[in-house]
């Protein structure tokens, strides 16, 4: 992985070029020339804007794994436009270290350019009134500027968003600051404030600790694109400003070089590397929580309430395995699970009832250095979204990051499973990437949606109260 200071030598490279920060007419009118000039660059029109302009965006690269950028999402923050120009004439020029990088690059130089000063033909300080409509907070009542951005999003499904917004706009000198829609983990935080600190930026502090604006924890998240964006991966801003005595190269290479140090954060989480499966603690200790208690199983007691909960055909929709025939069966598979060193199972029971509900594993394997923790689970269908999922993940994320020493958890499902992939969402996961799989039980091949959640961003969750007590 390239370091901090090698990304800024990239960044410099990449805007070696830039005098200063482009309008949105210049910048669009450089893409369309970059377009028309190389195949490789694709131009689509991915929606039209209020006053009826095109809403252009630009695609370059072969990858199953995506990236999204899109700039001038307010009036007057201009530096993005800039610093997509910066990128895409790197890309077409075989720059090594953007080759290097294994995404699809997807650009929106422009999302709203009805909003920017004078036309789009020049740059002008502009402050915003209480009324207007943004273009990133109107989700409730969209524009269309809006919907092209989010329909354009979940049809690729992006690791990694950045949306260039900035503090250009205010014509101030404001100290810099990050803006994500979730976790921002504190050693990718370290790498963007050395940067932004190298290149002579003020870095603006909240206490002891550098400011960062976690817009999931704001009332009006929801209404917000970055909601929806943060489905798919990271989101992530660093509001860059006139600051006295940084030339505008600066402003560019800074806003590009948190770009790529955040890409390349996404591409390094485990996956795809040798794998150890490593032996499992014994024996399988037992957790009490409000909703649920998770023991280890006993297959004879157990097989019952088991065989019961698997009769509902809803619970193998999408799953490996079969209905349950009897009891004996059930009792077998349990079996089955306690032999098993190299996976922890606990039967998840509902405290209230006495009953078991519901089943969930743990595995650890080593992945060139890495602990990754993998889970999963299957819950009765009447239980569903009733806390018990919660409470248990709550409970055994706690136990795999503190006595299994985890540093990732991993966890992947069906991208078809509409109702799985919202509940590992909403308990905290980050999308990693997409992959093809073989279906056994529907003879295809079908896209499996990989996620995973690190251990500083679920000490951050658990800091901020996201995770049941």
């Amino acid at each position: 992985m390239t370091n901090p200071t090698q990304i800024m030598q990239v960044a410099g490279d990449l805007t070696s070029w830039v005098e200063d920060i482009l309008p949105p007419v210049a910048v669009l009118e450089r893409c369309r020339r970059f377009a028309e000039g190389d195949s490789r660059l694709d131009r689509l029109v991915i929606g039209r804007s209020q006053q009826n302009v095109d809403i252009e965006a630009y695609r370059f690269g072969t990858s199953a794994r995506h990236v999204l950028l899109y700039a001038f999402p307010d009036p007057g923050e201009a530096v993005g436009g800039t610093t997509i120009l910066s990128l895409i004439k790197g890309l077409l020029e075989g720059h090594a270290f953007l080759s290097s990088l294994d995404v699809t690059w997807h650009f929106i130089p422009c999302l709203n350019f009805d909003d920017q000063p004078e036309k789009g033909q020049v740059l002008a300080s502009v402050f915003r009134t209480p009324s207007a409509r943004e273009v990133d907070w109107c989700v409730d009542n969209p524009r269309p500027e809006t919907r092209a951005l989010l329909e354009y999003a979940r049809a690729i499904r992006p690791i990694f968003t950045y949306p260039l917004h900035d503090e250009f706009h205010c014509g101030e000198s404001v100290p810099l600051y990050f803006v994500t829609a979730g976790t921002l983990p504190s050693a990718l935080l370290r790498s963007l404030v050395s940067v932004a600190a190298a290149f002579g930026f003020a870095v603006a502090q909240e206490g002891c600790e550098p400011k960062v604006i976690d817009m999931a924890f704001t009332p009006d998240f929801p209404k917000s694109t970055f909601s929806h964006l943060a489905r798919h991966g990271l989101v992530l801003m660093g509001e860059v400003s006139q600051q006295r005595g940084i030339p505008s190269c600066n402003l560019v290479s800074a806003q590009l070089a948190f770009g790529l140090i955040a890409l390349q954060y996404m591409q390094s989480l485990p996956c795809d590397k040798p794998v150890t499966r490593l032996p499992m603690p014994r024996p399988v200790p037992t957790f009490c929580g409000q909703f649920v208690t998770l023991r280890p199983p006993d297959p004879a007691a157990d097989a019952g309430d088991y065989f019961e909960m698997n009769r509902d055909p809803d619970m193998h929709t999408w799953t490996g395995n079969r209905v349950l025939t009897s009891v004996d069966e059930a009792q077998a598979e349990l079996e089955r699970f306690a032999a098993m060193d190299d996976i922890s199972t606990w039967m998840i029971v509902d405290n209230p009832t006495g009953r078991v509900v519901g089943r969930f594993f743990l595995c650890l394997e080593d992945r060139d250095g890495v602990r990754v923790v993998g889970e999963g689970n299957r819950i009765a269908k009447p239980y569903w979204r009733k806390g018990h999922n919660r409470e248990a993940r709550a409970i055994l994320f706690r136990y795999a990051f503190s006595e299994l020493c985890a540093d990732v958890i991993e966890t992947s499902v069906w991208a078809g499973n509409i109702n799985s992939v919202k509940s590992i969402e909403t308990h905290g996961f980050r999308f990693h990437h997409e992959e093809r799989k073989w279906n056994d039980k529907y003879a295809q091949e079908m896209a499996l949606r990989v996620y995973v959640m690190t251990r500083q961003e679920w000490e951050y969750k658990e800091a901020k109260g996201k995770f049941p007590q």
